[in-house]
C-alpha cells in the first residue's frame, strides 16, 4: 500500500494487487475493506507462525535474553 501511495502511476503496483479491484477513485469505504483484508491475512500468518506468545505489551518483539526479562503479575 505504501509503495502504491508514494509512487507515481508508470512506478506503482497495480491496483488490482493493492485493492483487489481496478477504480477511477477510492475512498474510505475500499481501505476499510483493504484493511480487514491485510487483518485477516495477518491473523492466519501469526497463528502459523505461533509468535503470539513473543510479544510484548504494545506489539513490539522481545529480542533474544529479553524474553526472560519480562515481569510476573501475581
Amino acid at each position: 500500500m505504501l509503495e502504491w501511495l508514494e509512487n507515481g502511476p508508470d512506478d506503482r503496483p497495480a491496483d488490482k494487487s493493492v485493492w483487489g479491484m481496478e477504480k477511477s477513485i477510492y475512498n474510505f469505504k475500499d481501505l476499510e475493506q483493504f484493511l480487514e483484508r491485510k487483518e485477516k491475512r495477518g491473523r492466519g500468518n501469526r497463528k502459523a507462525q505461533g509468535d503470539s506468545n513473543d510479544k510484548e505489551e504494545g506489539g513490539s518483539k522481545l529480542k533474544g535474553g529479553d524474553k526472560k526479562k519480562k515481569k510476573q503479575v501475581k
